[in-house]
């Protein structure tokens, strides 16, 4: 989907706590419904595409590349 959300930006959208978001990425807490249609506003999508099986890219090693800013002038 690679919306180039933070985590942090995220949970404002969706009015969440970061830490909360979190744990519902490791699977450390079962989602309410309430909770589910909310990701799926906040990301623009319908909450059953939330709730498909993915097909993940492998993890590449090393770690990320630092983001690009724009100069200042």
């Amino acid at each position: 989907m690679g919306l180039g959300l933070t985590q942090e930006r995220l949970s404002e959208i969706a009015g969440f706590d970061v830490r909360f978001l979190q744990r519902i990425e490791r699977g450390d807490v079962h989602m309410r419904i309430e909770t589910l249609l909310r990701l799926a506003a906040a990301v623009g999508v319908r909450p059953e595409t939330l709730l498909r099986e993915s097909v993940l890219e492998p993890a590449r090693p090393g770690r990320p590349r630092a983001r690009r800013t724009a100069k200042r002038s």
